[in-house]
């Protein structure tokens, strides 16, 4: 059962439309939601038009009853009272659904009223907003007053079956929705807090590998070095000019094994060690695999010499399998 209720604007004319007025508003209770109009306001009043507007602004449904007179004309707009609240409802877009008294109901209400029960002075502003009111969205049209309960009741029972923003609800309720609330911000806050000692964790865990694992690992991923003069000499490369730059046009690709084994013993204590853009980019590489990670600032100024610095040390695991690396050469 839907608990809130909902607030429904009537717009109408109020001249000879007090039975059908009426009719809506014990719908509308009868439905458990709650009427509002301002149909008993004098015309030709901008406090009363604000007035209006508020109205429409703290409501959640706009209901246009439209019989066969256009209604009084407000100044400022050259529109119609009902009209102009037409347009500021659908301006807020607001949930609407229209009634339209039918051609056979105005004919016999005439007889009742006289000519005068419809429109004269202003029929075409009048059928040109019956037309714009049928336009996208719910409209009936009403043969008597027991069709205008009728429809009244079956257009609000869609809207609970509806996702409207809006309604009131009683206040014992409103206080056990803000606990609710409340405590469903708690578990979002918890639940997030949560995801990232999880997400930090998972970060952290290293890939758990045998030796014989990480040995094939590591000499099946490559780095690619430029050959420049320097690095040969590290690497035991076969240069023909080791005086000249290879960098722009040659490069090979070394292991990660070969490259942790060559630079390991800097890696352990963190001393002063060149690296060029290449060996950079390994060292990198190698952090993702949790083998090595970054020098932190205070260490890294502690040990830093001029123009040659070494940024990375071994992570506990990096220490423990270079160990485990430079044993087994030693056995073999």
């Amino acid at each position: 059962m839907n608990k809130r209720k909902f607030q429904v604007f009537i717009s109408s004319t109020y001249k000879y439309m007090q039975d059908e007025r009426q009719n809506a508003v014990e719908a509308i209770l009868l439905s458990g939601n709650i009427p509002a109009g301002m149909e008993l306001f004098a015309a030709n009043n901008t406090s009363q038009i604000e007035t209006i507007k508020n109205w429409i602004q703290e409501s959640d449904i706009f209901l246009l009853l439209l019989g066969s007179r256009y209604g009084t004309i407000e100044s400022r707009s050259n529109v119609s009272y009902i009209e102009m609240e037409f347009n500021y409802a659908k301006q807020l877009k607001k949930e609407m659904f229209c009634l339209i008294t039918s051609d056979e109901y105005n004919d016999s209400r005439r007889k009742l009223f006289g000519d005068d029960y419809s429109e004269t002075s202003n029929l075409e502003k009048y059928l040109q907003f019956k037309e714009k009111a049928r336009k996208g969205r719910i409209v009936r049209f009403c043969n008597d007053l027991k069709d205008i309960k009728l429809y009244i009741l079956e257009s609000l029972y869609s809207f609970n079956n509806k996702d409207i923003s809006g309604g009131w609800i009683q206040y014992s309720e409103s206080i056990q929705n803000a606990e609710l609330m409340r405590r469903n911000i708690l578990l979002s806050e918890e639940i997030e807090r949560l995801e990232l000692k999880v997400e930090r964790l998972h970060s952290q865990k290293p890939i758990e590998l045998s030796l014989e694992e990480w040995l094939n690992l590591l000499n099946e991923r490559k780095g690619k070095l430029a050959k420049i003069p320097y690095s040969s000499h590290k690497y035991g490369l076969k240069v023909n000019d080791p005086n000249k730059d290879y960098s722009e046009n040659e490069y090979f690709d070394i292991s990660l094994l070969n490259f942790l084994k060559f630079n390991g013993e800097f890696f352990l204590n963190g001393e002063s060690n060149r690296l060029d853009s290449d060996e950079e980019a390994i060292c990198q590489f190698l952090i993702t695999l949790k083998i090595l990670k970054r020098m932190d600032n205070e260490k890294r100024m502690a040990n830093e010499k001029p123009k040659s610095a070494n940024n990375y040390l071994f992570t506990d695991i990096g220490h423990n399998l270079y160990l485990k690396l430079i044993s087994n050469y030693n056995h073999t």
